[in-house]
Order: C-alpha cells, then structure tokens, then sequence
C-alpha cells in the first residue's frame, strides 16, 4: 500500500481535494459534441466550435481529442486553467494541475492508447493558443521531464485561418 511519502499518493490526494469542482465529460450522444464532449444541437454530431474548426482547417485538425474535465466560465477550474499560464501563477494552481495530468494519464493510458488507434503512444505534444507568448509552452514547463515521451514541436500558420485569427501570423514551435 503507497505509504504517505509515496508521490503518487500525494498526487491522487491533490487531484480529490479538486474532485467538488471537477466535471467529468459527457460521453458522446445525441446533443453531445462527440470531439470535445460539450453540448451541441440535437441535430448536429459536433458543437458549433468543433464545426468551425473542421470546416477551416480540414484535414488540420486533431485525430482524436480526450477531454480530462470541463472547465465552467467563472468556475474554478477554469480560473486554473487561466491563471496557470500566468507569469504569477500559484503554485498550488500549477501543482493542481500537474497533479491532474499525470494522475489521469497514468489512470487513463490505456483509454488514450485505444482512442488513439494504438496499443502504445509514442509521442507527446502541446499545441499553442493563438496567443504570442514567447518562450516554452507553459503546459510543457508544468510537465517538464516527467512524462517518458519524446517531445513533438508543433507550429500553427494562424494566416491560414483569418475567419478565426484575424490577420495577424503565428509560426513557430511550442
């Protein structure tokens, strides 16, 4: 049994103490976005963002997409979400969600693995926001070197989606 100096015993409590306001994502159905897992018309398989998203980017999108929990508008998480970023970030918000990333993928490789059409990942990736923000990805800081994947860098040409980004371009890796 994981004594109480083991680190993942220590994560799998940081990750309970967020569970009142964690929002486990909806499994996919009619009204449900079956990309992000959020709501979406009744009519339609994906939410109007998704939608976008394809219709712009075509074969540009992701593969697969695991949503780990939703983020409510002026909720908690999603002001962690927010402020891990931030130049001033707690480090109780970063430790959070570190603690939530790694407890997840260690609970959930082998539904990433099937999701992804493999038995065995073998990369990892961050992709940016729009935003300019030089420097490493913040989420790849968090992570750092505990994860035993090799990093895969990733560039957007935001040029190529004016109906989204405005005229403005972002190159570059993560």
């Amino acid at each position: 049994m994981p004594g109480v100096d083991d680190p993942w015993n220590a994560a799998r409590q940081r990750v309970a103490q967020q569970a009142y306001y964690l929002r486990t994502p909806l499994i996919p159905a009619p009204g449900i976005c079956y990309v992000c897992r959020g709501p979406a018309d009744s009519k339609w398989t994906r939410c109007y963002q998704c939608e976008q998203h394809l219709r712009l980017a075509q074969a540009g999108v992701a593969d697969t997409v695991v949503p780990i929990s939703y983020a409510v508008k002026g909720q908690q998480h999603a002001h962690a979400l927010a402020a891990y970023k931030s130049a001033y970030a707690s480090g109780d918000v970063q430790t959070n969600l570190l603690a939530l990333l790694l407890v997840f993928l260690a609970d959930h490789y082998g539904c990433l693995a099937k999701a992804a059409h493999t038995k065995q990942l073998t990369h990892a990736a961050v992709v940016s926001s729009t935003r300019r923000r030089p420097g490493e990805h913040p989420l790849r800081a968090l992570i750092g070197d505990r994860i035993r994947f090799p990093w895969v860098h990733t560039w957007w040409r935001i040029a190529s989606f004016p109906q989204i980004f405005g005229n403005f371009e972002l190159t570059g890796s993560t």
